[in-house]
């Protein structure tokens, strides 16, 4: 699991630990998934 806080800047929200968050290795059941694939 890999956090990247620092690729998401929003103007006033620096203070925010948003961003993004890279997992390898799961499965996520179709059920529980959101969207379609992505490559």
């Amino acid at each position: 699991m890999q956090a990247e806080p620092k690729k998401w800047d929003a103007l006033g929200l620096r203070g925010n630990q948003s961003g993004t968050l890279l997992v390898d290795n799961i499965t996520i059941p179709a059920e529980r998934a959101i969207g379609g694939p992505i490559n």
